[in-house]
């Protein structure tokens, strides 16, 4: 079928991919023409397929994401299907759903006041479900791809909008000074000055430790649900340890054994080894390392006793990493230390906190180190600066009629 001519103009007229009739008026010939035959050949591509429902395709996507994914990715993507995608495309075609639908699904979302990376998430959750239904051909096109692009912080912004919430070093030793007496102290104490993520200490065992070099192996983390989990890069990784955090864990580790063996059993029950755990249940009367909710809660009561601000228990590896780069510990040794994945992903989290002037820097290339040419600037004798020649020995240079006495030439 030829476009139909309106006036001067061509409509295009055809049924879609779902067998709903489009016009498009207002059109040149040739335009005209274009869209019938793309229109045509995709109802002709999927002719014969199924069209199931948002809501149809989306079930059994989720139940096999909940076997390949870890549990927290799968809770995200359960929890924004259920609450935010659902609703309003639930019982749409999933070839119905189009770019337009998409972007008014954002607006909405933005309109009820959710925040920009939220919304963000649920635009990359409905991606991920129509790129899988274009890979299984049911769809010809991912309407909600790059959706969220929009929404991310431009580049200049990007490292303020993202700086982590970390203790100062003032903080962090009144935050520590509280915990003295603690059971959580020494936990607080190691994270502090390791900066390992919550799951890695928590699921750190006595054999992970080298006493005699002062290293901890990282091969797993405990997550939130109480299981074991490999670490969040995917594999191990080695982390150095301080003089302190060493002498500490050798007391803790005859504490808990000492207390492990005082422990009360019931009737009955025979007592076994020290569970592997380096923080294991003990203070909670159990074998299983502790819990996330008995750590958090114990944080908390810290805080309030510190009079500190609300702050996290990953908190204190924001801190230590923070505290790390103030004092110009290299780049690449802490960005490997604390399993961070690149040194660019580091430098983007922690940028600020990175020096950006350092006094006399531009003069290291000549053999002077960041702040000894402002101090040979300010060398006096006599209540004049030392000129060149003067430090070198010689004598120095008449002063000029017509202009104060020289400062230092320093060669420059």
């Amino acid at each position: 079928m030829s476009p139909r001519r309106r006036g001067s103009r061509y409509m295009a007229d055809y049924r879609d991919a779902i067998g709903k009739r489009v016009r498009k008026s207002g059109l040149t010939r040739a335009d005209a023409d274009a869209i019938e035959k793309a229109g045509r050949e995709e109802a002709r591509q999927f002719k014969g397929l199924p069209n199931p429902t948002f809501n149809a395709y989306a079930g059994p996507w989720l139940a096999t994401k909940k076997l390949t994914v870890e549990p927290a990715t799968y809770d995200s993507y359960e929890k924004n299907f259920r609450l935010h995608l659902e609703p309003t495309l639930g019982p749409l075609y999933i070839r119905a759903i189009r770019r337009r639908t998409m972007k008014d699904l954002l607006a909405a979302k933005l309109r009820e006041g959710l925040k920009k990376s939220t919304v963000g998430t649920i635009m990359q959750v409905a991606s991920a479900i129509f790129a899988d239904a274009l890979d299984d051909g049911l769809t010809f096109s991912n309407p909600a791809a790059r959706m969220g692009k929009s929404l991310r912080p431009s580049e200049r912004k990007r490292g303020e909008l993202v700086r982590p919430k970390a203790m100062t070093e003032e903080q962090l030793d009144r935050f520590l000074a509280a915990a003295e007496g603690d059971p959580l102290y020494p936990f607080l104490f190691v994270m502090s000055r390791t900066g390992l993520r919550t799951g890695e200490l928590v699921g750190s065992k006595w054999g992970d430790i080298d006493f005699v070099r002062g290293e901890l192996r990282v091969e797993r983390q405990w997550t939130k649900y109480g299981a074991v989990a490999a670490p969040k890069a995917g594999h191990g990784r080695t982390v150095e340890l301080a003089d302190s955090v060493m002498r500490l864990l050798v007391r803790h580790r005859s504490v808990t054994g000492a207390a492990w063996l005082a422990a009360p059993l019931a009737p009955g029950v025979i007592r076994g080894e020290e569970p592997p755990w380096i923080f294991h249940g003990i203070v909670q009367a159990g074998a299983d390392p502790i819990s996330r909710e008995y750590l958090r809660k114990g944080f908390m009561r810290i805080l309030r006793r510190a009079g500190l601000p609300k702050f996290t228990p990953h908190g204190l590896r924001h801190s230590y990493i923070s505290q790390m780069i103030v004092r110009e510990a290299p780049l690449k040794w802490l960005q490997e230390q604390v399993g961070i994945s690149s040194l660019a992903m580091m430098i983007r989290i922690y940028g600020s906190w990175l020096k950006q002037r350092s006094p006399g820097a531009k003069n290291i290339l000549d053999g002077h180190t960041p702040g000894t040419q402002a101090q040979e600037s300010r060398e006096i004798v006599g209540g004049r600066s030392l000129d060149y020649s003067e430090r070198q020995g010689h004598e120095p240079a008449p002063p000029s009629k017509s202009s104060p006495i020289k400062r230092g030439n320093h060669g420059e």
